[in-house]
């Protein structure tokens, strides 16, 4: 498993994996960064992507693949059922990578994300259930009811019209569609038609504005709908949701620096919107995403040339420092929201800031949601600086409360017995790695670790010398 300090590094080696149909490889260091930052949205959306692709190559086992999931799947259901939501999240992902398609096990961890606060990461799962099966009503109701209390009227009103191409007389479909298009629509009074055509007092906005709740699908269409919004704007320039609409489609067409202009204006307009305040941060992530790959295109044709890898270097370096000033910039705002600690703690562990870091670990831990996943990764800051005392006894109080049956307790386990290894503590670095061998052998070197630490703890037997246990 690659270690996840640069996860800008990793995602190379992702994207190498899957241009060379490696893709077990490409999932592997998926579910790893997964592991580390559940939050982290690109690897999740290329996960389903590299799931896909496997499936699409005859790669994903068929039935046979999807029965060997079966322990995954349960695994989740239990984990779930008890509310760990991080465990059941790994345990869904671990099943889809054998049957990525199944609506059961998609519905399932994109409930137990929204449940754990993820909810950006659960619409990126339903999306990907919704596009390859169009015509399933419930995860179009899903996707509906998120985009509405998200006060996404726009994607709101093309799920809900979807439901009805499938489901003509769905009830609840119309009459929500019927409401959302009007307190989308309508900025001042209405005469009192009947029809919600009526309603609109100018006819030509009317036609603008259902044409504006049609999908984009190519970049012409982005094109033309750029154009209405931007009419609609002159006539109605204090209206933030148009300047919003507007920054979506710019960001559609990859004109980054137009949709963060407009994001910003619909932010002068409503600055309490969170909604805006999410899509300038992605429009923000975008750009840099954007500009690392130019940077990367550049190097990669002159390989040898080291100003051109210096470059790419100091984009990545921009965009994580970008990534940590809003976790910090959030976390001020919501300073009871757990998760946004994790994610900022994790966030200076990952570029080295280990003194913070641990600060911020140390406040996260009071929280039961979140105690086994900060815990130990107070003892993997104990252990960089050295403190493998101090690191022993985080990881054993981690490994109480963590289970054995998914990735985050075998972690615990393996970092515990590499530090009882370190201080020549063979025999509770057996007990640690003999957890791990005892249910899955296959896991990490750990057969080989079991083998050195027996041999050494034998060694260190003498007359002189009793056993250490």
């Amino acid at each position: 498993m690659a270690k996840l300090s640069d996860t800008s590094r990793v995602f190379l080696r992702v994207s190498e994996a899957i241009e060379k149909a490696n893709y077990d490889y490409a999932i592997e260091l998926l579910l790893g960064i997964l592991q580390t930052d559940p939050d982290d949205l690109k690897a999740r959306m290329t996960l389903r992507q590299a799931t896909k692709a496997k499936a699409d190559k005859g790669q994903a086992g068929g039935m046979k693949g999807a029965m060997t999931g079966i322990p995954n799947l349960i695994a989740g259901c239990l984990a779930a059922l008890f509310a760990r939501r991080q465990a059941a999240i790994m345990q869904f992902e671990k099943y889809l990578t054998k049957n990525p398609f199944s609506t059961f096990a998609l519905s399932s961890l994109a409930s137990s994300l929204s449940k754990f606060g993820k909810v950006e990461a659960a619409i990126i799962v339903l999306e990907f259930l919704r596009q390859n099966k169009p015509k399933h009503v419930r995860t179009l109701r899903k996707l509906a009811h998120i985009y509405e209390e998200r006060s996404d009227i726009a994607r709101a009103i093309q799920r809900y019209q979807m439901i009805l191409q499938v489901k003509p007389q769905d009830i609840e479909a119309r009459k929500q569609l019927h409401d959302l298009a009007a307190s989308e629509s309508i900025q001042e009074g209405w005469d009192k038609g009947e029809s919600f055509r009526d309603k609109i007092r100018d006819k030509e906005t009317a036609e603008r504005l259902e044409q504006a709740q049609h999908i984009v699908r190519t970049t012409e269409e982005a094109v033309d709908a750029t154009t209405r919004v931007k009419k609609d704007i002159e006539e109605n320039p204090e209206n933030p949701a148009l300047w919003s609409q507007l920054g979506d489609l710019e960001r559609r067409r990859d004109n980054f620096a137009a949709a963060i202009e407009a994001y910003n204006k619909a932010l002068e307009l409503d600055g309490r919107n969170q909604l805006f305040v999410q899509k300038l941060q992605d429009a923000k992530m975008a750009e840099f995403e954007s500009r690392i790959h130019e940077a990367q295109a550049a190097s990669d044709a002159a390989p040898e040339d080291e100003k051109l890898k210096q470059r790419v270097r100091e984009i990545e370096d921009d965009k994580q420092r970008f990534w940590l000033g809003e976790l910090k910039r959030r976390s001020e705002e919501r300073p009871t929201d757990t998760g946004l600690r994790f994610e900022l703690a994790t966030a200076y562990f990952q570029q080295g800031n280990v003194n913070e870091a641990t600060a911020a670990f140390q406040r996260v831990v009071r929280d039961p949601k979140y105690r086994v996943a900060a815990t130990a990764m107070l003892g993997k800051c104990f252990a960089i600086k050295g403190l493998d005392e101090l690191a022993i006894e985080q990881f054993e109080r981690a490994l109480e409360g963590a289970s054995l049956m998914d990735d985050e307790g075998k972690d615990i386990a393996y970092n515990l017995g590499n530090l009882y290894e370190k201080v020549e503590n063979y025999a509770a670095a057996e007990d640690a790695y003999k957890k791990i061998f005892e249910i899955d052998i296959g896991y990490r070197d750990i057969a080989e670790k079991m083998e050195t630490v027996y041999r050494k703890r034998r060694e260190k037997k003498s007359p002189s010398n009793p056993d250490d246990s």
